[in-house]
Formats: C-alpha cells, sequence, structure tokens
C-alpha cells in the first residue's frame, strides 16, 4: 500500500468552521419540508478526522480524543483530533457512540454554527446536502404549521450555544497564541503494512508554560472556563495512543481485502 501522509497545514487558508459546510442556506418555509436525519447520517463531518469546537466541550471530549489548536490563515483554531487515517476509519469505538460523545458541530449538523455576531442575530441556517447513510425517515425541518420540528430546534439549541461560545474560545486561543504558550505538536507515525500518518501544523499548550504568568493571566481574563480547558486540553494529549491503536487495527484490517 502507497504512503499516506495527512498534512493539516494544507489547509491554512480554510477556515475550519465554514469548511464543515456545503451549501448554508437560509430556512425558509418553501423547503421546510426537507428532511434531516441523524448527524451521524452525514459522511462528510461523520468521517473527519479533525473537526472545530470550543474550549467549553473539551472537557466532555478529554477522555476519548486530543485537543489541539490547527494553523490558519487567521490564527489557530481549537480542534479536537478524532482518527489518524483518512477515511476516519481508525476512530475509537467509543467516539462514534451515542450522541454525547460526538463534537457539538456535529451535534448540530446540519444547523450551521453562527460563525460572528450577526450570524447570531439573523435568520438560522441549514446546509442543503444530502445524508448518505440514513437510518430512519428523519424528520423536517419545519412543521405543518411553521414551526421548528423538534430535532430542528434541538439542533439549532446547540448551534446557537456554540456560536455563543466561540468567540471566547477564538480570544482565548489567541491569547494562548500570542503569548508563546502553544508549541508546535507535529505527528508521524507507522501504521503499519506500508502506511502512515502524518499531521503537520498542530499546536498544544507546552508542557513546560504551565507555570508561566501569562496563562494566569488568561485565567483572570477568561475566567474558570479557561481553567478547566487547560486541564482538560493536557490530560487529552494521552488519548493520541488509542488513536494510534484504532489506526493500526483498521489498517491491519484492511490488508486482506486488499491482497485479494
Amino acid at each position: 500500500m502507497p504512503l499516506w501522509c495527512q498534512c493539516e497545514s494544507d489547509k491554512r487558508q480554510m477556515d475550519l468552521w465554514s469548511d464543515l459546510y456545503e451549501s448554508p442556506t437560509a430556512i425558509a418555509a418553501d423547503w421546510g419540508h426537507h428532511r434531516i436525519f441523524s448527524p451521524v447520517a452525514y459522511r462528510r463531518l461523520r468521517d473527519r478526522a479533525i473537526l472545530p469546537i470550543t474550549h467549553t466541550e473539551a472537557i466532555q471530549l478529554a477522555h476519548l480524543c486530543p485537543t489541539c489548536w490547527v494553523d490558519t490563515e487567521a490564527g489557530p483554531c481549537l480542534a479536537v483530533l478524532r482518527s489518524l487515517t483518512q477515511d476516519g476509519a481508525g476512530m475509537p469505538a467509543a467516539a462514534r457512540k451515542g450522541l454525547g460523545n460526538l463534537p457539538l458541530a456535529l451535534q448540530a449538523y446540519p444547523v450551521v454554527v453562527p460563525g460572528t455576531p450577526q450570524d447570531l442575530a439573523g435568520a438560522v441556517r441549514v446546509d442543503r446536502t444530502i445524508a448518505e447513510e440514513p437510518t430512519d425517515i428523519g424528520a423536517p425541518l419545519l412543521m405543518g404549521d411553521g414551526k421548528a420540528s423538534r430535532a430542528m430546534a434541538m439542533r439549532t439549541r446547540i448551534a446557537m450555544r456554540l456560536g455563543r461560545a466561540l468567540p471566547t474560545t477564538r480570544a482565548l486561543s489567541t491569547f494562548l497564541h500570542e503569548n508563546n504558550l502553544l508549541e508546535p505538536w507535529p505527528l508521524a507515525f507507522d501504521l503499519g503494512h506500508g502506511e502512515a500518518a502524518r499531521f503537520d501544523g498542530l499546536r498544544v499548550l507546552a508542557r513546560s508554560k504551565l507555570g508561566e504568568r501569562a496563562l494566569y493571566r488568561a485565567f483572570a481574563a477568561f475566567g474558570i472556563d479557561a481553567a478547566v480547558f487547560v486541564a482538560a486540553h493536557r490530560i487529552s494529549l494521552f488519548r493520541v495512543s488509542a488513536l494510534l491503536s484504532a489506526a493500526k487495527a483498521a489498517v491491519a484490517a484492511r490488508v486482506p481485502a486488499a491482497v485479494s
């Protein structure tokens, strides 16, 4: 098998949040009958190795996958690393089970997370895309009376919560970066059977900087949530070993089929 290399620095020209959506469209009555399905029915997000997150959800994800920052043109973007394989097959089983284990951007999908305060005040947008693997009949966006369906209302609440947290996440990330508290986190692994995984353009909070005054200024400026986030982030980095084990198992499982 050829060497596989994923280099997330190739995405530096993209905004990780807007890149989640294919065709974000303001919801309107004339297409309110459009049906939405379980978030895991949408392959384009479900299998992504890296998804953007807010700092408030890091504590829920820390026991599953590492959190880190991805270098982008706009600065470091906080994200969760979910798999070391390009197709997401190397995602630990626990990270796939139950909506509560999914990053909130995926839980909200296909409702679009507002990226700016102006978006928060505007119309709700939905990504008009196809669910590749629906497991049920889904639910309409709007009911016959024009009100949001239960599924739509639930995902809209999640999206709005993320939209409200996002400015603080970006400000905290910028503060840590500008105060030199983040360091590169290059990852390169041999997955066996001629395959490898490589991630460049990632950053983590430097262990050597945990006693820096600037970090305590961040806690003073951003509150207890920032302190909880930092602890969760550092603990989450140990989960890279689980990603490596899952990736090696996924690669090994593909070998018999490839040989035959």
